[in-house]
């Protein structure tokens, strides 16, 4: 029997345009959680360059510049060595930069997303031959850097030259797998106090536009009023090339304009009263009180105890994150969303004749997983047993009840 294949059913096996633009994006992605740095005091940087002399360039508050080369692998191949031909181009590339440009480089950064190869001591071992750059003698290092001024030696390249541009190396391998990258950026978006109370599909949204924007500056687009009239001015190329810079550099006001056209449009739910994290209900004793007298199992019970802590480590981590204002919205609005789910099947569930705790359980957990599956966007990208820990929360401070109400005994 013959099989029919389908170009629309498997994947191109020799056009890999995909892979290169994944590689593309992975790169303007890493550009973007860079550029964030220029929103705090962090990180020393004034400005970042998309595709400017190098993958990425830095420059710093003290004028100096860091030239960054970003490579990705894919998870399970060879790991990178000092000699494969990949880190020698890109090596050789910051020797010529670091030549071009005198003194204006502090630093030269190698990234990749997999970890250079380190079984073994040796000259394939390029952060064991970096970590010999201050030693005396002839060694992995000087060796290193004479090849490498051998390699550029019809660009005059002496062992100098070479020799100061790898003391100036760092490597980065704790970069995000390929597939992660995306998400690490919305994390790191949510991390800034202004946009951390955004929705989670908000901070996808302004993601994408900050990488798009990234990829807009990596390429020659002019967004100039002028590109029109460059050939009537008196110096029509370098008004070409000062436009093409222009629009690869990457400063906090484009970054903050970008940032500025999602707004957050979350409406936080609240509450009437004048709880808050500062009156958070600690401990356990009512919850197993009240649950046990709803007849619900003391296994269910200890369940709803681990997600109580695990919700109370989430709220103190956010106290930590985030302003008390911030963090206190986001507890309330979560805090209201599952005590609505919580008090609409206790008025279904309450029979005076029965014990209804088994059946309200159940009911309230199908409720929250509903509400979990549709309604992320607007839960701060806590997880469902996070979600879950704020039924032990109302539990414990007597909001929700699981049999007939009842008189809670006070202890010492």
């Amino acid at each position: 029997m013959t099989i029919r294949l389908e170009p629309d059913k498997i994947l191109s096996r020799r056009d890999i345009g995909d892979d290169v633009n994944l590689r593309f994006r992975y790169q303007a992605t890493y550009g973007a959680i860079l550029a964030l740095g220029i929103l705090n005091d962090v990180t020393p940087f004034e400005e970042i360059f998309c595709e400017h002399h190098e993958d990425i360039l830095i420059k710093g508050q003290d004028g100096k510049f860091i030239g960054v080369q970003v490579k990705t692998k894919s998870e399970g191949l060879e790991q990178l060595k000092a000699n494969n031909d990949v880190v020698l181009s890109a090596i050789n590339k910051f020797v010529l930069l670091d030549k071009e440009f005198p003194d204006k480089f502090s630093k030269f950064v190698l990234a990749t997303n997999q970890p250079f190869w380190s079984q073994k001591k040796n000259n394939a071992n390029l952060k064991h031959v970096l970590s010999l750059r201050d030693a005396t003698g002839e060694n992995a290092f000087t060796k290193y850097a004479k090849k490498i001024s051998k390699d550029l030696s019809p660009s005059s390249i002496s062992l100098e030259d070479a020799t100061n541009t790898l003391l100036k190396l760092e490597l980065n391998d704790d970069l995000p797998k390929l597939n992660d990258i995306s998400l690490t950026l919305v994390a790191e978006l949510g991390k800034i106090e202004e946009y951390g109370k955004l929705a989670h599909f908000n901070l996808q949204e302004l993601s994408t536009n900050l990488v798009h924007f990234m990829l807009d500056a990596g390429s020659k687009n002019i967004e100039n009023p002028k590109r029109r009239y460059f050939a009537y001015l008196d110096n029509p190329n370098e008004s070409i090339q000062d436009a093409i810079i222009e629009n690869k550099r990457v400063t906090k006001e484009k970054i903050k304009g970008i940032l500025a056209k999602v707004p957050n449009d979350i409406s936080y739910l609240t509450t009437w009263s004048d709880d808050s994290l500062k009156t958070l209900a600690k401990g356990y004793k009512i919850l197993e009180l009240k649950m046990g007298a709803g007849k619900i199992s003391v296994f269910d019970v200890n369940l709803a105890k681990d997600h109580k802590a695990s919700t109370e480590l989430l709220l103190s981590k956010w106290l930590m994150k985030y302003s008390f204002t911030n963090a206190d919205e986001r507890y309330k609005h979560l805090k209201t969303i599952v005590r609505t789910a919580c008090q609409e099947v206790y008025t279904e569930k309450k029979v005076d004749a029965e014990f209804f705790g088994e059946k309200m359980l159940i009911e309230v957990r199908q409720r929250i997983k509903e509400i979990y599956g549709k309604e992320k966007d607007i839960l701060f990208g806590v997880q469902y047993e996070q979600l879950s820990g704020f039924v032990g929360i109302l539990t414990e401070e007597c909001t929700v009840w699981w049999s007939q109400e009842f008189d809670i005994p006070k202890w010492e």
